[in-house]
């Protein structure tokens, strides 16, 4: 990690790379050791190869191997995480040339033409994508289970789901085989991952990172890319890697004039804290969950903030359904789209149940809902926006129950379908759609186990202030330090 002791560094430099002083690093701290010329970047590659041929049966993380990918890794050993591996998210990652199967067997087989904003600023970073993690169908579910690429696994629990969508990458990261992984969140698909498997889970705010050229998902403005990672400076470094518009990006956010990663470093004094453990007329909160909730709140409150019990006015259900009915019309175009392009049809052959219940549901959605969906966007935002007025911080479970055996959710049982399959899912995740929708940053932290299983919790700020959750991470990273907590599955074991 940063820093190691004296003995393992030169155990790690004496011997091939082991893969136990492997998982000793963050991200920077292996683009240091290559930039010092301690290590070449090919033995790390090597060494990550190695970690997935070990834990990956074992949690079906990563759905495919590529040849590393990156245009500058020979030609840019000055980047911040020069020859750092990692994974793209199996779901428009925008990399030209490689493939983007999406979960789904209409979609398998795909490939981007061109890369993406995106892409070139992963590459420009210097990471090296070195394979593709496993995704459910479109992104749809918040479980990470397939009929193409079967079921991602938790590496804390095997017998349990890792979360969705951004499965794969989470179980990756927690089982140590890379530092940092591609995420995307659409509705939680970031925080619910790393909420379960022990990571930081951030949602950027809407507009910071750029989701073109071309349209790279779905889901239009609902969803962000970013990643999945172990410590708050690799969090912050990717931030710094990846946030600032790009020619012609419609949502304009210019970036930072200083770095997320040296901000992070001044401490917050006295942050006014909403503590909810639930919104209105959403499931009842899982009593693991509230205990990871209310020992989040007794850590600030060491760190001199005040902490205060607060509900924001806002329906649990209604935000579950506005999300839906704007994800839809995106998600119809895509699947037409592959339609053609693949040259398949649209059924159950090549669908599964939710995804098709979904696709044909969007039909029945009339132009004045679509409207009214809208309205309802501008109304949830500003009732946040009076809420967070009074708040620095709104502190909430990042999940609302503990995970479950993998098939519980299976998001191909027949019913229920559509809507109604997500109202079943809203258990699980009642506080992560909301801030899709509003499109304010909100942070996963690992800082609370039960029986041996993590429950993160979620810290949400002003849409545009994501330094504010930067500077309280670090704060709650050094009092309550995750890194070095290990599930049954990792590289190390």
């Amino acid at each position: 990690m940063y820093p190691i002791s004296r003995e393992s560094l030169i155990a790690f430099l004496e011997t091939d790379v082991e893969l136990s002083e492997y998982a000793e690093y963050d991200a920077l701290g292996i683009a240091n050791l290559i930039r010092k010329k301690e290590i070449k970047p090919d033995e790390v590659i090597e060494t990550c190869h190695r970690a997935i041929e070990k834990v990956n049966p074992k949690i079906n993380a990563v759905i495919g191997t590529i040849d590393p990918v990156n245009e500058n890794f020979e030609t840019n050993p000055n980047a911040p995480l020069f020859g750092v591996p990692f994974l793209l998210k199996d779901l428009n990652h925008g990399y030209a040339g490689v493939q983007c199967d999406m979960g789904s067997r209409l979609a398998q087989g795909y490939v981007f033409k061109n890369d993406s904003d995106l892409a070139k600023r992963f590459k420009s970073s210097g990471l090296v994508a070195v394979g593709r993690s496993n995704t459910p169908e479109f992104g749809l579910s918040g479980t990470t289970e397939t009929i193409l690429h079967g079921a991602s696994r938790n590496p804390w629990n095997t017998e349990l789901t890792t979360g969705g969508s951004s499965g794969g990458a989470a179980a990756a990261v927690a089982a140590g085989i890379v530092p940092v992984a591609h995420a995307s969140d659409g509705g939680g698909s970031i925080r619910i991952p790393a909420a379960w498997t022990g990571l930081i889970g951030h949602k950027p705010s809407r507009g910071l990172i750029p989701k073109g050229p071309m349209s790279s998902d779905g889901t239009n403005w609902l969803s962000v890319h970013f990643v999945v990672s172990k410590t708050v400076r690799d969090t912050a470094a990717m931030m710094d890697a990846l946030v600032g518009p790009a020619l012609g990006d419609y949502i304009h956010v210019p970036k930072p004039a200083t770095s997320f990663l040296r901000r992070m470093q001044t401490e917050p004094r006295g942050l006014r804290i909403a503590l909810c453990a639930e919104l209105d007329d959403g499931p009842s909160t899982h009593p693991d969950c509230r205990a990871a909730v209310q020992s989040a709140a007794r850590l600030c409150e060491q760190l001199g903030h005040v902490v205060k019990e607060a509900k924001p006015a806002i329906s649990c259900i209604k935000t579950f359904r506005v999300g839906y009915n704007l994800f839809l019309p995106g998600l119809v175009k895509l699947i037409d789209k592959l339609s053609r392009v693949m040259g398949r049809a649209i059924g159950p052959g090549t669908l599964e149940a939710i995804s098709l219940a979904a696709y044909e549901s969007e039909k029945t959605i009339q132009k004045e809902k679509f409207l009214s969906d809208l309205e309802e966007v501008n109304t949830l935002s500003r009732v946040m926006g009076e809420f967070m007025a009074d708040y620095d911080i709104l502190l909430q479970p990042a999940v609302t129950c503990p995970p479950f055996e993998v098939g519980v959710k299976n998001p191909n049982r027949e019913l229920p379908t559509g809507f109604d399959y997500w109202a079943e899912e809203i258990e699980y995740f009642t506080t992560s759609p909301l801030f899709n929708i509003t499109g304010q940053p909100t942070m996963s932290l690992p800082l609370f186990w039960n029986d041996d299983l993590p429950l993160g919790v979620q810290f949400t700020a002003s849409i545009g202030n994501d330094v504010l959750l930067f500077q309280l991470a670090h704060q709650l990273e050094q009092i309550s330090p995750w890194f070095y907590k290990r599930p049954s599955v990792h590289v190390a074991r």
